[in-house]
């Protein structure tokens, strides 16, 4: 004999079984999609911090040449984001914005000229040196730490 309790069952477990699978499917395709974009954003990101940590390296000119790219690649990224990352990490990339509007504002000056906090101990070598590690150190630190959210 049919017995429709029997049926109804076998149904809804099958029904259940489906969206399960697709659910589990749609979270994986959105896990894909957010390690993508983090591993995108990191690649972009680890040649500028190899460059940071050159003694040389003129910060101000390294940020202002490649936050635009950073930028770019941040706005995608934050759209994949989810929400309990989403905000820390705008914080984080508010103060890389930031560094890059101050950068920004020096103008062709960043360039030709360091920067320092005393302008009386510019003649000095070492303090010139010291002040570019300041510089680079503070930028690298930044960006480290934006990248670190994720």
């Amino acid at each position: 004999m049919y017995d429709p309790t029997i049926s109804i069952g076998a149904i809804l477990c099958v029904l259940l079984s489906v969206l399960l699978a697709h659910r589990l499917a749609k979270r994986r395709d959105i896990e894909k999609e957010y390690n993508s974009s983090v591993k995108e954003f990191k690649n972009l990101l680890v040649p500028f911090l190899r460059e940071l940590e050159h003694p040389d390296a003129n910060p101000a000119v390294l940020v202002t040449q490649h936050f635009p790219e950073h930028d770019e690649a941040a706005r995608k990224l934050i759209n994949v984001l989810p929400s309990s990352k989403s905000k820390k990490f705008q914080e984080k990339w508010a103060e890389y914005q930031f560094l890059y509007q101050q950068k920004k504002s020096m103008g062709i000056a960043i360039a030709i000229a360091a920067e320092v906090d005393d302008l009386s101990k510019a003649n000095n070598v070492e303090y010139l040196y010291e002040q570019n590690a300041k510089r680079r150190t503070q930028a690298f630190v930044i960006v480290n730490e934006t990248v670190q959210v994720l």
